[in-house]
């Protein structure tokens, strides 16, 4: 009995116990109700949540409680979809990518709702991947004191990160990168911010802080922070703006940190030493940030070290100062991307001979200024995963001992001089997944196929790839005769063959009939004659098939054959019947009227019919396509606008231009209310346009060059989404007073050649367009002096072709690169600079210097003198200097940091070459140009010339050089100008690229050569007239006889002038259009 009343009362205690503790198998009403709540503030698309119906919420999707209490411990609404975090969904795009990301359309979106406060025991929350429509992060998250796990990356949160976050002592894990949105109509890149960091060192708990892409607003203390924190093991800091790289730590309290990403922060400093006394790293990021000065020895005790990032870092005395990495035994990842290490590849090896050779998976040396062959001593490097040699100038053929890297998977040699067979190498690498060899000179000639066993250079190289998923093999040669029934061992995802040269005879590859998985393919330019054949993947979502001879027509049902295709590429062919579905169909045959079929088409939302010859006119039925973008450019059209334009309620782009369309713009274009593109340049319109495009409040592009508008300010007054503006070639009446507004922030303003009435002047308004980012005002007689109030946030800036006068002003606009203003990250501008053919005189402002992004620089055709020392002289990132037509003084003193510089035009000019035969320029030129120059102390070639080794344009006529022409310019030259000067000896014939050749007005005396046809076989124009060169019968018509014989030689002609003794003058011409290319004015520089 008295066993029994125990047992009774331990179990009525039990369960009074049950009571108080909550000890329950559901969830707690309350916590219910506040789930129910928050998911009442959520769109959900896909019906993620379907299953949060019910009682117990513990069972719901994502949901997790305690198995104890019945609390809500975890919330767990990761959208794992999501294929990328790094952008977001705002308009269910991935920025910078081809596709949307599917992921997208399963992401929550809504507000997080104040009712999820009841959620006291919460320890596990994670929203990452989903869209909180660009909303702050919400303060009471800090109230969750029981947080060990946040993850708020990819989800769509926008301004400041609250510091109530610092409330959260137990936390562990903190994410919230990548919380960015691109703004279509600003341009900008915005993410979250944080003003201060101090309330991260609250954070003691914290082992793993990843912000990348969060913005560190004027947080300067951001490394004593995190200095704080003595449990963190990862840090990731990528493109967080840091700026700054402190010098000193008193103490490094990371004892346990094993990652460390502080990469793309633009920090332009050398490398502390503190980051080294971390002995406890395995992955240390640095790249993308411009670190120089010499490379620390001391990395060597970071004995456990795995992974090195020092992209774009620069190193003084080249890669022996990265030497020491040869003793870090555990190194496995190193990234030297854009690395300046300036050496022969096969000098690396003293590198990767040691302990390294056994440890390496994956090495990026691309873009290193590596040359040389490929050296057998990589295929030692048994362990390698990824090879990346890209953008070298590495030459010959791939040796077969990259055949021994039976592990590497990823291997890009895209952009090099490689050439000759590959078979014995890169075939037998089973494991390659992604192969890139794009722009090289991969082939196989009949001679060397002669020694092979097989006449296949790429489908029997690929026979082994098993493993092959992305092929890129654009600008090579590939044999294609396997027999139609070969099957590949691989299944591509991607295939490039853009410009590729496919022999016998271009054709479609046979065996892609066999890739199903295939979704991207380029065959453009390959030379195709035949028709699209009905057998290329159902899985395709690009197809690129540009610029070939491919005729007849797409194949029946295209669009059922190929549902998922999002672009279609046909253009420059000879595809002349209807257009069964639209994607892309520009410069085709295709003539006469838009077929009907196209109005069938209810999904189509893009028609592209550029460059085509259509006579008739556009179907009334296409106003039933939603969102359409309708590009009708260069398509001879011919007449006036008609006014059922207007019926495309939803036309977002219209594209009318190259045609010969005249009269008016219809009012009725007023109606197209989600117009955001007008593009009518090179049209005969003429008229006002106040009524139809005055209207168009959501217009953001507005192209009207080379029509004959009478425009003014009245016009734009309602345009207050206008981003970019071009008037050039019209009228346009300027007669707003000072102090009107405009109601839009421009970034892109040409206005070139536009007559500005009632007097040509800069706009006043252009004061308050705070955003402009290019600005021309060429050729448009503006006179006066450059005003100082021009905006600041200018790139672009062409004020060339007009009378302005005075000096160069000391105030001239920042043009720095948008990057470092407006939170943006990750892009590359041109900064340029033109106020060429005007009256300015005096010297170039000392504050020209401090234009540090400037790459373009024009002066040319000014009344400009004086040094350029100081001005000039420190544009360490200038491309082109044009300097021409001026009174200049220079000096290579002047060039000796322009390290950068590509095109240098200093004609009619004074130079004093006065550095010694030993002076080594820091820049390799394309081009230079220094016709009348006056070189002082005396007139020679300059010495420093040998090294120009990418030297293709040179002119030195009218400089008055006595000398012989030297032995040792460079055989890279493929236009060279010696006229007017009293040079002597022979006439070079060593240059085998040259083109264009002017020796007239000199004093040559030494035979002509007949071997000239074949020492310099590229040899278009030929200038010797007015020398002193004897046996002109002889010398003239050996090398005429050579020429009749030489059929590359055959259509060239002569002129002799023969009426004057010991004068020749011999013109050959053999392209005229090459011809025109090479005499355009300043050429091109790649």
């Amino acid at each position: 009995m008295g066993g029994r009343t125990t047992l009774l009362v331990l179990t009525f205690s039990l369960a009074v116990l049950s009571i108080e503790l909550g000890i329950s198998h559901g969830c707690r009403e309350k916590e219910r109700k506040a789930l129910i709540d928050f998911k009442r503030g959520l769109h959900d698309p896909s019906n993620r949540l379907s299953s949060w119906v019910g009682e117990d919420c513990c069972a719901w999707e994502g949901v997790g409680c305690s198995n104890i209490s019945g609390h809500v411990i975890k919330l767990d609404l990761r959208n794992r979809r999501r294929t990328y975090l790094t952008e977001d969904c705002t308009h269910q795009e991935v920025y910078y990518l081809l596709d949307d990301d599917p992921g997208c359309n399963w992401a929550l979106r809504g507000d997080i709702t104040p009712s999820l406060c009841s959620l006291q025991q919460l320890s596990h929350l994670d929203l990452s991947g989903n869209y909180f429509l660009q909303k702050p992060i919400p303060k009471f998250i800090g109230a969750f004191r029981r947080l060990t796990y946040l993850n708020l990356s990819g989800a769509g949160f926008m301004g400041r990160v609250p510091d109530q976050l610092g409330n959260l002592s137990t936390l562990q894990h903190l994410d919230l990168s990548y919380n960015c949105y691109r703004d279509d109509e600003g341009g900008g890149f915005f993410c979250l911010y944080l003003e201060n960091t101090g309330w991260i060192s609250l954070l003691t708990s914290l082992r793993h802080l990843n912000m990348n892409r969060v913005h560190f607003t004027n947080a300067s203390n951001w490394l004593q922070d995190l200095n704080a924190l003595p449990r963190v093991q990862e840090i990731e800091l990528s493109s967080c703006g840091l700026g700054t790289f402190p010098r000193s730590l008193s103490h490094v309290n990371f004892t346990s940190l094993i990652t460390l990403d502080l990469r793309y922060n633009d920090i332009n400093s050398t490398i502390p030493d503190w980051v080294f006394n971390i002995t406890s790293l395995e992955y240390l990021y640095l790249g993308g940030n411009g670190l120089y000065g010499f490379f620390p020895d001391s990395v060597t005790k970071l004995t456990s070290l795995r992974a090195l990032d020092l992209s774009g870092s620069v190193f003084q005395d080249g890669f022996m100062q990265v030497a020491p990495i040869s003793n870090i035994c555990k190194l496995q990842i190193l990234y030297l991307r854009s690395v300046p290490i300036h050496d022969v590849l096969a000098n690396l090896e003293m590198v990767f001979s040691g302990c390294l050779r056994y440890s390496m998976e994956e090495l990026d040396l691309s873009n290193t200024h590596l040359s040389g062959s490929f050296p057998d001593w990589l295929g030692n490097i048994k362990n390698l995963k990824s090879l990346n040699l890209s953008f070298n100038s590495l030459y010959g053929s791939v040796p077969a001992s990259i055949g021994n890297l039976s592990l590497l998977q990823h291997l890009v040699l895209c952009f090099n001089d490689l050439n000759g067979a590959i078979s014995e190498g890169i075939g037998q690498l089973k494991s390659l997944v992604y192969l890139d060899l794009n722009s090289n000179s991969l082939s196989l000639s009949e001679v060397q196929l002669a020694n092979l066993s097989s006449l296949r250079l790429m489908e029997d190289d690929l026979a082994n790839l098993s493993s092959l998923k992305y092929l890129e093999i654009s600008y090579n040669s590939i044999q294609l005769n396997k027999s139609v029934d070969w099957i590949p061992p691989f299944q591509l995802t991607t295939l490039y063959m853009g410009f590729c040269q496919i022999l016998p005879v271009p054709h479609f590859p046979k065996w892609l009939r066999t890739q199903n998985t295939l979704c991207e393919l380029d065959l453009s330019n390959t030379g195709i004659k035949e028709t699209i054949p009905n057998w290329l993947s159902s899985n395709l979502r690009y197809l690129y098939l540009s610029n070939n001879k491919i005729t007849g027509h797409l194949p029946p049902r295209i669009s059922n054959t190929m549902p998922s295709l999002q672009w279609l590429d046909l253009s420059m062919n000879n595809i002349s019947d209807g257009i069964p579905f639209s994607y892309c169909r520009s410069s085709n045959k295709l003539v006469g009227g838009v077929p009907d079929s196209l109005c069938n088409l209810q999904t189509l939302e893009s028609l592209h019919l550029r460059r085509n010859n259509l006579s008739g006119p556009i179907p009334l039925c296409l106003k039933s396509c939603t969102e359409l973008e309708l590009d009708l450019g260069g398509t001879q059209l011919r007449g006036s606008l008609p006014d059922w334009l207007g019926n495309f309620k939803n036309l977002k782009s219209l594209d009318l231009s190259y045609n010969f369309l005249y009269g008016s713009v219809p009012a009725s274009l007023a109606n197209l209310s989600s117009l955001q593109s007008l593009i009518l340049y090179s049209n005969e319109l003429n008229g006002t346009i106040s009524e139809a495009i005055g209207g168009l409040k959501g217009l953001i592009q507005l192209d009207l060059y080379n029509n004959s508008f009478r425009l003014s300010e009245v016009h734009f007054a309602n345009l207050s989404s206008l981003k970019y503006l071009d008037i050039s070639y019209n009228y346009i009446d300027l007669s707003k007073g000072d102090d009107w507004i405009p109601p839009f922030q421009l970034q892109n303003l040409y206005m070139i050649f536009c007559q500005i009435v009632p007097r040509p002047h800069f706009p006043k308004w252009l004061r308050l367009q705070t955003t402009l980012r290019y600005l021309s005002l060429s050729s448009t007689s503006i006179k006066g002096r450059i005003p100082n109030w021009l905006p600041s946030s200018l790139e672009y800036l062409s004020l060339s072709n007009n009378e302005i006068s005075g000096d160069v002003p000391q105030y001239l606009p920042n043009l720095m690169p948008t990057s470092s203003r407006n939170l943006r990250y990750n892009e590359t501008f041109t900064m340029f600079l033109d106020l060429s053919h005007n009256s300015l005189h005096g010297s170039v402002p000392t504050s020209l210097g401090n234009l540090s992004s400037l790459r373009s620089l024009f002066l040319y055709s000014n009344d400009l003198n004086g040094s350029i020392a100081e001005g000039i002289g420190g544009l360490k990132g200038l491309n082109y200097l044009v300097l021409s037509y001026n009174s200049f003084r220079l000096s290579e003193l002047h060039l000796v940091n322009l390290s950068s510089l590509k095109y240098l035009d200093i004609s009619y000019n004074y130079i004093d070459l006065n550095k010694g035969d030993e002076w080594i320029p820091p820049f390799q030129l394309r081009s230079l140009y220094m016709t009348f120059c006056q070189i002082v102390p005396r007139p020679h070639f300059p010495r420093w010339l040998r090294l120009q080794t990418t030297l293709r344009d040179l002119s030195l006529s009218s400089t008055s050089i006595k000398e012989r022409i030297p032995n040792w310019l460079p055989s890279s030259l493929e236009y060279l100008s010696l006229s007017n000067n009293e040079i002597s000896g022979d006439v070079p014939q060593y240059l085998p690229n040259l083109m264009y050749l002017d020796l007239s007005n000199n004093s040559l005396t030494d035979h002509l050569s007949p071997r000239i046809l074949n020492m310099m076989p590229s040899l278009q124009f030929l200038d010797l007239s007015n020398n002193k060169i004897p046996g002109f019968i002889v010398g003239f018509w050996t090398i005429c006889g050579s020429i009749l014989l030489n059929s590359r030689w055959r259509i060239a002609y002569f002129q002799a002038i023969d009426n004057m003794c010991d004068e020749l003058y011999v013109v050959l011409v053999l392209n005229v259009a090459m011809f025109k290319r090479k005499l355009m004015v300043g050429g091109q520089v790649d």
